[in-house]
Order: C-alpha cells, then sequence, then structure tokens
C-alpha cells in the first residue's frame, strides 16, 4: 500500500504492518472486500474530518495521521 521509498511505521508499537485508511463512497469489488478482509484496505467512512486519521496499525490498532508518521526514508 505504501510507496517503496517509503517506510511508515506504527509510533506505538513500532510495526511495519500499517493500512492506509480509505475515505469516500468506494466502488465495491470482490478485490476491494478481499483487501479489506485482509487488513491492506480500511474504510473510513464518508466524511473527512480534520482529526481523521490517515494510517492504522494492523498490529496495535493505533490510528494516526500523516503528520504524526515516524520512519519515512
Amino acid at each position: 500500500m505504501n510507496s517503496k521509498s517509503e517506510k511508515i511505521i506504527c509510533p506505538a508499537c513500532s510495526s511495519e504492518n500499517i493500512t492506509l485508511i480509505m475515505y469516500g463512497m468506494p466502488a465495491f469489488s470482490s478485490k476491494l472486500m478481499d483487501e479489506i478482509k485482509s487488513g491492506e484496505t480500511k474504510l473510513g467512512g464518508c466524511c473527512v474530518r480534520d482529526d481523521s486519521p490517515d494510517y492504522t496499525c494492523n498490529s496495535c490498532g493505533k490510528e494516526w495521521k500523516k503528520e504524526e508518521k515516524l520512519g519515512k526514508d
């Protein structure tokens, strides 16, 4: 999900098992459903607020905004 030049690390547990949160109304497909089930994609809802998180950690559940991320190469 992340570009190869960018390593995103959870600020809470240091895991690299991170998912970008998708906002808006997606076009549901079997591929998207598989990504949601596997943790590759997380749906954040239709409304994006200033404090809406950008990432979620699949290891500890922490959610955070891009401005808080650690580990950028």
